[in-house]
């Protein structure tokens, strides 16, 4: 696949942004009906359980976008691995 792209360090950047990106999109789609079950738990338990529980969902999230963006620019440079 190597050989098709064209050869240059701004390429494997744009590549390796361009894998980051596109992981970030994947994670943000994978993890989008993490905060469906605290928003339905509103209506159940006190304010302090759901803040609690609202701050553990969106930094799962942010985890779960930031090793997506990440295995997706390792995959953008493997791509450029041989240039």
């Amino acid at each position: 696949m190597a050989d098709l792209l064209p050869a240059g360090a701004s390429y494997r950047v744009l590549a390796v942004s361009a894998g980051a990106l596109a992981g970030a999109i994947v994670g943000i789609v994978l993890t989008s009906g993490l905060a469906t079950p605290v928003g339905a738990a509103a209506m159940m338990t006190p304010d302090v359980a759901l803040a609690a529980r609202e701050g553990a969902i969106y930094a799962a999230r942010a985890v779960a976008v930031v090793i997506t963006a990440t295995i997706g620019g390792f995959f953008g440079s493997w791509m450029y691995q041989g240039r």
